[in-house]
């Protein structure tokens, strides 16, 4: 910036204006989740996407077993903003687009990306099972289906999304947490 010597107050205004605005103050940010990949790990993209600084605390399953009781829900992850306690994965994944602009520019584009972010919680429930199935046999029949049947008509699905919105970003004109969920999603 040019400051011109001439002005009546000169750096000496310049100063005195640019000290004595309000300036916002960063939020204070803490996530809770586990040690793992997860619901948390979205939330924890969104948040340096947004260039928020935030505490990423990783519970112990020691820890979790006393906190979990002081959760609003019982559950993680759970987001600590300025005092406020924000649970649920998605409502922290929305909370969080917003803050830093990944929302989609308008209210049709937040809807598009929302159904995305609806759309991937569909596989959590498919993928649980795979993990905790009692037998290899279990396992290898309910990967089977999963990658023959339930995937491939659920990457379709998201694909029409995709294209109806120009073909490269889920929300339309720009990067939204949409595509953050996505790419989460696929990388589980």
């Amino acid at each position: 910036a040019v400051v011109s010597t001439q002005s009546t107050w000169g750096v000496l205004g310049l100063l005195l204006v640019t000290h004595t605005q309000a300036q916002p103050m960063a939020p204070q940010v803490k996530l809770e989740y586990f040690d793992l990949y997860g619901r948390g790990e979205a939330i924890r993209i969104l948040l340096a996407a947004g260039r928020i600084d935030f505490e990423g605390y990783r519970l112990t399953a020691e820890e979790w077993k006393t906190l979990k009781q002081d959760t609003p829900f019982g559950g993680v992850p759970v987001l600590h903003w300025d005092g406020e306690q924000i649970p649920q994965a998605n409502t922290i994944i929305r909370f969080v687009a917003r803050k830093c602009g990944l929302d989609g520019k308008d209210d049709i584009e937040f809807a598009r990306a929302d159904a995305i972010l609806e759309h991937c919680n569909e596989i959590f429930p498919k993928l649980g099972p795979l993990r905790f199935a009692k037998t290899q046999d279990d396992r290898v029949k309910g990967a089977f289906a999963f990658l023959g049947d339930f995937l491939p008509d659920w990457l379709l699905k998201a694909e029409k999304r995709l294209n109806m919105s120009g073909g490269v970003w889920f929300s339309g004109s720009g990067l939204s947490f949409a595509d953050i969920i996505m790419q989460v999603h696929l990388s589980f």
